[in-house]
């Protein structure tokens, strides 16, 4: 039974391929967050190896990388072994390991981690048992366990635990049942049922939650006295097989590979005009199979191994003529032979990039000012803001915007199993990957 937990996560996968009928996709074949071997945060990076080993890299400001110390790390270094989903916050991390365990390091402002305390930590410290998906957000954290339950703690002053209170929660609360997949953003979050149905809570000023409520409290002379926001779970959508929750910006796949976004639009985000806000969800495109919303850019990849970006643009000129941008307000083709992919949370400049590919090597891009490339291309660049930095930087952007290989022996996402790329049946693969896991 040592392996009843890894068995147990992706039993929980795989209700999603046969709770949803009608399916262009494939159910099985849509990457969820809650079982991404990769994930980009706010300036750091974090990769799940094949051999079970965690490995981080980037900003370490509160210890988010996990390695004991506070020194950003400009190549990967080794954090745990036993690892089989990672969730990347702002500046918070939470990992899963074979047997069910919850591990949490970084900030810890609000709760965030979930131990019951404050404090901050620089190392991976255990939070509970029986958990088969995490998703760490801005200011909080959700887990689903193998019963189906989800369970929220962190800053909850916006609703966004969705436990009906404002209240700051120290230790996991519950507050939901049956949930498959579930997605913390900036102050909101978003789960899907064992139906397909999906439910949104949290700041709405934006219109992130999609029910098309009001975003704001008005005063009597037409200003805003304060944003709305939801601190029950309220349904949006059906069919839904996976969800991402970005900064201010949502989107989801739907049974068919239809992808949908709502929410803020200001760089773009939800392609086809320049209307700044969606408050109910708009199709952007079809044959979807993986998705990440960050703050400031969205990617998407279709079942050919395509990835498509759109969102802010390359070339800005942040600091010294204005916020002018060059947008992308339509996907554009950006890699090949993708299965995997997480874009960071950064609102700084182009922020970065991670995907996988269908042989197991992860590639890089974006901006790099803390290493989270995993190199040492443009480091410091912009560090002062001044006129003769911007210009180096400029040099380096091409450079540093061209994907670049990281690393191999990258973990498949595990709801990836057989059929895309894989020439093994999802029985074979899950078997070979619990006897891998015996050998270390």
């Amino acid at each position: 039974m040592k392996y009843r937990y890894l068995a147990s996560f992706f039993t929980l996968v795989i209700i999603l391929s046969t709770t949803i009928s009608t399916n262009k996709v494939g159910a099985d074949a849509v990457i969820n967050e809650m079982s991404m071997t990769i994930s980009a945060g706010d300036s750091s990076s974090f990769a799940i190896l094949y051999d079970g080993s965690l490995w981080s890299w980037g900003l370490n400001y509160s210890g988010q990388l996990g390695d004991g110390t506070t020194t950003d790390r400009y190549n990967p270094v080794k954090i745990m072994d036993n690892v089989v989903a990672i969730s990347a916050g702002s500046l918070h991390t939470m990992a899963i390991r074979t047997d069910g365990s919850l591990w949490a390091w970084g900030i810890n402002d609000g709760g965030i981690l979930g131990d019951g305390t404050t404090t901050d930590a620089h190392i991976p410290i255990k939070i509970m048992d029986d958990v088969v998906a995490v998703s760490a957000g801005w200011t909080h954290t959700m887990a689903i366990k193998t019963d189906g339950s989800l369970w929220a703690w962190g800053r909850n002053h916006l609703g966004q635990l969705g436990d009906g209170t404002t209240m700051n929660r120290y230790t996991p609360v519950k507050v939901m049942e049956d949930i498959i997949a579930v997605s913390a953003g900036q102050s909101y979050t978003m789960a899907i049922r064992s139906d397909g149905s999906l439910w949104t809570w949290g700041q709405n000023g934006s219109g992130q939650l999609g029910n098309g409520s009001p975003m704001h409290h008005y005063c009597d002379n037409g200003n805003i006295l304060s944003i709305v926001y939801q601190h029950t779970p309220v349904q949006i959508m059906d069919d839904v097989i996976a969800v991402s929750a970005g900064f201010a910006m949502s989107m989801a796949v739907q049974a068919d590979g239809s992808l949908w976004a709502w929410g803020s639009n200001h760089f773009g985000v939800i392609v086809g005009d320049i209307i700044r806000v969606r408050p109910t969800p708009v199709k952007i495109m079809e044959d979807v199979i993986a998705i990440s919303a960050g703050a400031n850019r969205q990617v998407a990849v279709q079942s050919d191994g395509s990835l498509w970006m759109w969102g802010i643009g390359e070339d800005i000129d942040f600091w010294f003529d204005g916020y002018t941008t060059i947008d992308h307000q339509t996907p554009v083709r950006a890699f090949d032979d993708v299965i995997a992919v997480s874009v960071g949370i950064s609102w700084r400049m182009n922020t970065h990039t991670m995907a996988i590919r269908s042989d197991g090597s992860l590639w890089a891009w974006g901006e790099n000012e803390f290493g989270q490339l995993g190199h040492d291309i443009g480091m410091g660049v912009l560090a002062n803001n001044t006129i003769t930095e911007y210009y180096e930087f400029l040099e380096l952007w091409a450079i540093l915007d061209e994907p670049t290989k990281i690393m191999d022996s990258v973990m498949l996402p595990s709801n990836m199993l057989s059929d895309y790329k894989q020439t093994q049946n999802a029985g074979t693969f899950l078997t070979s990957l619990v006897a891998h896991f015996s050998q270390h």
